[in-house]
C-alpha cells in the first residue's frame, strides 16, 4: 500500500511539472523576455533608463556616450544605419535598444544604436479582462495588462457563459493575437472569449482558509496581532499602530480592481483581501498566504518609499499576484467543462494541477514560467496604479529601491533591475502623456 501511494505521489508531481511547462509554452507568446540579449558586437542591450541629451543616455544603468556625426541610428535588423536617421527620435526612456561600440572605463562610446520595432511585433497572450475601457462596434478591453481593441475584421469566438461581445465583462478570459497600434492600443486579429463560474472560497468553521496562522491586531485595546509564517516557527508581531496599518491597507485596497471590490461578500469570485504590516527584520519583501487574500508587508521596508505611488507599486504586485493565482486556479478547475469547446487552446494545459504553477514557479526547471508571470504582474500593477490615481512612472523607481539590502545614501547609484526596465518599456508604449486609455505624467528618472 505504501509503495502504491509513493508511486502515485511521484506520478502527480511529475504530471504537475509537465503541465506547468505546458503553461510556459503558452505564456512565451507574451512580450519579449526580460533582458533578452541580441546579436554579436553589441556592447549593451536593454531599456533606456535615463537621458542626458545630446551627449549621453543610460541603458540599464550603463552610460552610453554619443558622438555627433559619428553615432549612427537604425532599427534592429537594418544593414545600413545613418547619422541623421529619423529613428533617432525614438530615443526615450523605456525604449529598448542595442548599442554597438567600444567600452572604456565602463562607458560605451556608441558607434550604432538600434531600436526594437514594437509597432510590428505580434503579441499573443491569455488573461482575464480587468476593465471595459469602451464599448460599441469596436470595444476596447483591458486584458492581460494591455488595452486591446476588437476590430470588426478580427476573428472572434465565444465559449462558456459568454455568447457575444455584449456578454463580455470583467473576469471574462481572453486569448488574443494582436499588434500594437500607433496610439499604444493593441489591435486584435484574433480573440477568443470564454467565461466559467468561479469556485467557492474554502472556509474552515465559517472563516476563509488562508493556510497561515495569524491574529489581527486590536486597535481599541492597543494590542499587537501576530503571525507565524509557516506550519511551525516564530511568531512575529503585527503592530497595533493604526496610522501605519491604515496607510498600507488604504493604498492596497485602492489598487484592487473596482469590479473585484464591488462584488458582494457572498460571491464566490470575491477575494477577501487583508493587508497588514508585520515587524519581521528578516523579511525583505511582501509575503502572501498560500490561500485567500492575506498579504503581509515588512515594516522595515515602509520607510524607503518617499511617496505613496512607490509604495503602491510594490503593493500592486502583491495584489496582482493574488488575482493571477485565483484566476488561473479557477480556470484550471473548469478544464473538463471547457476542454471540448477550447479545442485549439489545448496547449494551455487545462488541468487542475496547472493552477498550482504560480505557487511552485520558483522551483520549476524552466525560468520562462517565472519571467512570463512576472511580466504579466508588471502590466497589471501599472494598470491598477493608473486606475487608482497613482503615478505609474514611479514603479520602476520603487522596484529599484527594494533590490538593495540596505538603503544607500544616494539611490541614484543603484542600478535598475530587469523588472524595472520591463516596466519602463510598457510605460513608454502604453502610458504616454495624453493617452486616453492610460494617462500619466512621466516622473523624471535619475541618472545612475
Amino acid at each position: 500500500m505504501n509503495q502504491d501511494r509513493a508511486r502515485s505521489r511521484r506520478f502527480h508531481i511529475v504530471r504537475g511539472f509537465i503541465w506547468a511547462l505546458v503553461i510556459a509554452v503558452q505564456l512565451s507568446g507574451l512580450s519579449g523576455p526580460i533582458g533578452a540579449q541580441p546579436a554579436s558586437e553589441v556592447a549593451v542591450a536593454g531599456y533606456v533608463t535615463a537621458l542626458d541629451l545630446p551627449s549621453s543616455f543610460d541603458v540599464n544603468g550603463q552610460k552610453v556616450q554619443l558622438k555627433p556625426g559619428v553615432t549612427t541610428w537604425g532599427m534592429k535588423g537594418d544593414k545600413v544605419t545613418l547619422t541623421d536617421s529619423p529613428v533617432r527620435d525614438q530615443l526615450k526612456i523605456g525604449a529598448y535598444v542595442w548599442v554597438r561600440g567600444p567600452v572604456d572605463h565602463h562607458i560605451i562610446t556608441a558607434e550604432a544604436v538600434y531600436f526594437r520595432d514594437d509597432s510590428n511585433r505580434k503579441l499573443t497572450g491569455f488573461g482575464p479582462i480587468g476593465k471595459v475601457i469602451s464599448s460599441g462596434p469596436e470595444p476596447i478591453f483591458r486584458a492581460d495588462g494591455y488595452p486591446i481593441r476588437i476590430s470588426p475584421s478580427a476573428q472572434v469566438s465565444f465559449h462558456g457563459e459568454v455568447h457575444s461581445l455584449a456578454d463580455v465583462g470583467p473576469n471574462t478570459w481572453l486569448h488574443y493575437e494582436a499588434r500594437r497600434g500607433p496610439d499604444g492600443i493593441l489591435v486584435a486579429s484574433r480573440a477568443v472569449f470564454f467565461s466559467v463560474p468561479p469556485k467557492r472560497v474554502k472556509t474552515v468553521n465559517g472563516v476563509e482558509d488562508v493556510k497561515m496562522q495569524y491574529d489581527p491586531p486590536d486597535f481599541d485595546k492597543h494590542k499587537d496581532g501576530r503571525v507565524m509564517m509557516g506550519v511551525v516557527g516564530t511568531w512575529y508581531p503585527i503592530p497595533a499602530d493604526h496610522d501605519v496599518q491604515d496607510r498600507v491597507s488604504r493604498i492596497a485596497m485602492s489598487l484592487v480592481p473596482a469590479a473585484q471590490r464591488s462584488l458582494p461578500d457572498s460571491d464566490p469570485a470575491k477575494i477577501h483581501f487583508h493587508f497588514y504590516v508585520v515587524d519581521n527584520p528578516k523579511l525583505r519583501y511582501w509575503i502572501c498566504s498560500p490561500r485567500g487574500g492575506l498579504i503581509l508587508f515588512p515594516k522595515n521596508l515602509l520607510v524607503r518609499f518617499p511617496n505613496d505611488s512607490q509604495l503602491a507599486a510594490v503593493l500592486g504586485e502583491a495584489v496582482a499576484y493574488i488575482l493571477q493565482r485565483q484566476g488561473m486556479s479557477n480556470l484550471m478547475s473548469q478544464h473538463k467543462a471547457l476542454g471540448e469547446e477550447l479545442g485549439s487552446l489545448a496547449v494551455y494545459g487545462l488541468s487542475p494541477l496547472a493552477g498550482a504553477a504560480l505557487d511552485m514557479a520558483g522551483a520549476l526547471p524552466d525560468k520562462k514560467i517565472v519571467d512570463r508571470l512576472t511580466e504579466q504582474r508588471g502590466r497589471l500593477l501599472l494598470a491598477m496604479m493608473a486606475d487608482a490615481g497613482y503615478d505609474p512612472w514611479q514603479a520602476p523607481e520603487a522596484f529599484r529601491i527594494v533590490t538593495v539590502k540596505e538603503m544607500p545614501n544616494n539611490i541614484t547609484f543603484v542600478k535598475y533591475p530587469d523588472f524595472s526596465g520591463y516596466l519602463l518599456g510598457v510605460l513608454s508604449l502604453q502610458y504616454r502623456q495624453g493617452s486616453d486609455t492610460a494617462p500619466a505624467n512621466p516622473a523624471p528618472v535619475a541618472r545612475n
